[in-house]
């Protein structure tokens, strides 16, 4: 015995009244043998992926830390500017104001770091500072086998 399931899919139009505008608009949008509709669904499409990114980025604003504690004292709004996070705050601050509170902290801002960014960087910066203190050894050691060099020459002549 063989079961058959009869799908029927009811297709509901309604109309909606757009100006010519509106319907100059979506032509702008839209694509050759596209529908209103599917250009009406790819917009809000789009516009649902733009605010999902909004919601991301407000998250990665207040769980994230974007400047290390070394860094100056910068103002918050400041901080939301050079993220990319605009407030009607930052704009009490004159363009210089804000490029020198950027010339300060620049250095140390940290936009989406580990959050053992601070010991990585530490570790890191022992690491860069051997090679340098053995530098700085051979440099005075070179200098000092120059200057025995020097005498045994001198030594030699006299």
């Amino acid at each position: 015995m063989k079961t058959t399931i009869n799908r029927t899919y009811l297709i509901m139009a309604t109309t909606i009244f757009v100006s010519g505008e509106t319907k100059e608009l979506l032509r702008r949008f839209g694509s050759k043998g596209e529908t209103y509709d599917q250009i009406i669904r790819r917009l809000i499409e789009i516009a649902n992926d733009a605010t999902a990114a909004e919601e991301r980025w407000n998250r990665i604003l207040s769980e994230d830390e974007f400047i290390s504690a070394e860094a100056p004292e910068i103002p918050d709004e400041i901080v939301e500017l050079l993220a990319g996070y605009l407030s009607n705050a930052y704009r009490r601050y004159s363009r210089e104001q804000i490029a020198e509170f950027y010339l300060k902290g620049e250095p140390a801002i940290t936009i989406m770091a580990p959050a053992d960014y601070r010991e990585l960087k530490s570790e890191m910066g022992h690491k860069m500072q051997q090679p340098s203190e053995i530098l700085n050894e051979f440099a005075l050691e070179n200098g000092n086998l120059k200057n025995r060099l020097l005498l045994l020459e001198q030594h030699a002549t006299s």
